[in-house]
């Protein structure tokens, strides 16, 4: 995720009932064989208007990360995002290009907001300028369990590749599947 946006809510950091894992070996040394799996279960439907918000947004924050929550609804195995909510990246100077921040205010804003329309924080997304859409070691141990971490890549200012990630039960990204 590029972010420490959960430093506070990292007490709660165990799954949700119903939360399927990833089938990973749990003796696997290698962190990288599970990146390109698709978590069992989980599906992030996203529709192709709501990629170009995430697209635009991460071309006019270039080159620095971008960030926002995914809004929408669980209906069985599939997060179905219904908005997005741009929120500004609170990390300051240059470490704006590697990593961003969503403060506990800003996220407590997004809850209150939300919870009128009856809807869900079902993840975050953040842009990767000039580095791939996968996750970084840094993503990797400030995100937390159930989220789906939306990354695109933007490459010298063009938003390219967007992926989808879940933390698995060895804190190990699995990427989700992508529908439209």
């Amino acid at each position: 995720m590029g972010s420490n946006c959960h430093d506070k809510t990292r007490a709660n950091d165990h799954p949700p009932t119903g939360w399927r894992a990833g089938d990973n070996n749990k003796n696997n040394k290698n962190k990288d064989k599970g990146k390109d799996k698709v978590k069992v279960g989980w599906v992030l439907k996203i529709s192709l208007e709501t990629i170009e918000e995430i697209k635009n947004e991460a071309a006019r924050a270039y080159p620095y990360e971008c960030c926002g929550a995914l809004i929408g609804v669980l209906d069985g195995d599939v997060r179905d995002v219904k908005e997005i909510l741009p929120i500004g990246n609170e990390r300051k100077g240059e470490a704006q290009r590697r990593r961003f921040l969503i403060t506990a205010e800003e996220l407590a804003k997004v809850e209150i907001k939300i919870a009128k329309k009856g809807l869900d924080i079902l993840g975050f997304y953040h842009s990767h300028p000039d580095h791939p859409s996968r996750p970084s070691k840094y993503d990797e141990d400030f995100a937390l369990p159930f989220y789906s971490y939306a990354i695109i890549s933007v490459e010298k200012g063009k938003p390219t590749e967007l992926t989808s990630w879940v933390l698995d039960e060895n804190r190990i990204f699995i990427s989700e599947e992508l529908r439209s």
